[in-house]
């Protein structure tokens, strides 16, 4: 069956994209009677896809000197629909937003971000302030109008949609575990860096506030030897924690507690959770994080907020904090996994046992997706 797909993610960024990347890559080898067409910018990690079959094309999003919304509003007002008209495409496949008009072709929405469809009270914690996220999320709801189905990565992130979108059609397709990615190790940095016999607590995570870097500086500067070598070890660089917290992170990088290590590449995974005793993850709102995944698929046992998006992914694989605003709170989930090697071994297993019921290549995650198309063609594209 022939079918052609336009995607498009709009100036996409973070450390998703490289997941993205490989979901694309599995469902265009998967599919090569269909063709591509991929819309996105010409530095994006997205422009580096090949395919054997000849079914790929790219459309690049042109820079301009128009403020950033205005830009956003021509793009997903004419310019998205004239590419779909160009290509004659049978399905626009958007990233977190699409058109913001009816088009010709049907339109599928693959939600990741969390800010979109979330408690109104978080959204202060963006990065990039309220009016702008309010404005986002404004452009989002009216996208919403046009789209046929919404594809999303968890249960819970299916349920906040339906809240606020009770007609639109859901399906949830999970990330893959996708550590076949990442498999070429590289661990010399990482070795140098760390010493695997101290008690290391890692946050794989980026400097955005809504990750709460700050609440684990004041954690770990309420430590007093309960625990010996323990570090914190972050994926961000010196000068990033400095623009945290100045005081906070001179005391404790100068004291050997706090290491950072700025950006990990894949290669570096396996060598840093290996090296690692526990990963910690304070984040308030989240998608679907890799780094629970990567926790798990590596043994690697998890204190999380008691907040519904952890509890959906990690279940009993987890440590869960009630108080998770509370310094003390954290400091003390740390010390009762440090002193309780059965509650710390549980969570081992139970990370592992998480880890396998997720898709384990992203050929299987992409499965879902691809079938779901095939639906389309066959069943809904004319209703």
């Amino acid at each position: 069956m022939k079918m052609n797909i336009v995607f498009q993610y709009y100036k996409g960024s973070g450390g998703a994209l490289i997941n993205i990347k490989h979901m694309l890559e599995a469902i265009i080898l998967q599919n090569p009677h269909w063709n591509f067409v991929i819309v996105c910018n010409k530095t994006s990690v997205l422009s580096d896809i090949e395919s054997p079959y000849n079914n790929l094309t790219y459309e690049y999003i042109v820079e301009t000197n128009l403020p950033s919304e205005v830009a956003r509003l021509l793009f997903f007002t004419f310019k998205l629909k004239e590419i779909v008209e160009k290509y004659s495409a049978d399905i626009i496949w958007s990233m977190n937003v699409g058109p913001y008009v009816n088009t010709s072709a049907y339109h599928v929405l693959s939600l990741n971000n969390a800010f979109q469809v979330c408690d109104s009270k978080l959204l202060e914690i963006h990065p990039s302030g309220l009016f702008r996220v309010s404005l986002l999320r404004f452009f989002f709801r009216l996208s919403m109008r046009y789209t046929n189905l919404t594809i999303l990565q968890t249960a819970f992130m299916e349920k906040l949609v339906k809240s606020s979108f009770h007609n639109t059609k859901t399906i949830v397709a999970k990330k893959s575990v996708g550590i076949s990615n990442n498999l070429s190790k590289d661990n010399s940095r990482i070795s140098k860096k760390l010493n695997p016999y101290d008690f290391n607590v890692i946050y794989v995570a980026t400097d955005y506030p809504y990750k709460r870097h700050l609440l684990l500086l004041q954690t770990f500067n309420l430590f007093n030897e309960e625990i010996p070598n323990l570090k914190l070890v972050v994926t961000l660089t010196y000068e990033q924690c400095l623009d945290i917290d100045f005081n906070l992170a001179t005391q404790l990088y100068d004291k050997g507690i706090l290491i950072c290590l700025g950006w990990v590449q894949p290669e570096e995974l396996e060598s840093l959770y290996k090296s690692s005793k526990i990963a910690i993850m304070p984040s308030l709102i989240e998608s679907l994080s890799s780094s629970h995944i990567e926790a798990m698929f590596w043994g690697v046992p998890q204190i999380t907020s008691n907040l519904a998006y952890a509890k959906d992914l990690c279940k009993e694989a987890a440590y869960y904090v009630n108080d998770h605003e509370s310094p003390q709170a954290w400091k003390d989930a740390i010390i009762t996994l440090y002193t309780d090697s059965n509650l710390y071994q549980l969570l081992v297993q139970q990370g592992y046992k998480e880890a396998k019921i997720l898709p384990q290549s992203w050929d299987d995650a992409a499965n879902t997706i691809s079938n779901e198309f095939s639906k389309i063609m066959r069943e809904d594209k004319h209703v």
